[in-house]
């Protein structure tokens, strides 16, 4: 059995369930599991991963602020509730984002600053007509949604 390093007990501690430690590093499950436990971690931790939390993948509020910065847009503008066709339209690029990303329903809806998770289906379902008919827009989606891949990759 190899020691745990500083990576694994930061990843640990940064709120990481033990299944996607072991999954980063390429190591089985169960044995890291034993050494956390050996070392003294889970006292009183489930090691769950937080529901709205996906690993890899930068916070939705980060990807909201970075399809704001990409369309020049400041981000309480693009979380409005103005109905102004670009606007509508930056709110439906970083709804499509966040879907292509893993994200679920509730946490897109938050993270567009809405209530209802209908809001974030209606716009993702919008998206994809868009998609079909508009080429720069499905580069857009695609090469925000790569960048936002390569920095879930450089997150701990």
């Amino acid at each position: 059995m190899t020691n745990l390093t500083e990576r694994h007990i930061e990843m640990f501690n940064d709120g990481f369930s033990v299944a996607d430690i072991a999954r980063a590093h390429g190591e089985r499950y169960t044995r890291l599991y034993k050494r956390l436990r050996s070392n003294g971690y889970f006292r009183g931790r489930s090691g769950m991963l937080p529901r709205n939390r996906i690993v890899g993948i930068p916070r939705a509020s980060f990807v909201v602020s970075a399809v704001a910065i990409h369309l020049e847009i400041p981000v309480a503008t693009l979380i409005s509730a103005s109905r102004k066709q670009d606007l509508v339209r930056g709110r439906t690029l970083a709804t499509k984002v966040l879907a292509d990303l893993g994200y679920s329903l509730p946490v897109i809806t938050r993270a567009i600053g809405r209530e209802n998770h209908t809001t974030a289906l209606h716009l993702v379902r919008k998206a994809r007509g868009i998609m079909e008919s508009d080429q720069h827009f499905a580069r857009t989606v695609a090469e925000i949604v790569g960048e936002m891949r390569v920095l879930g990759r450089n997150l701990p």
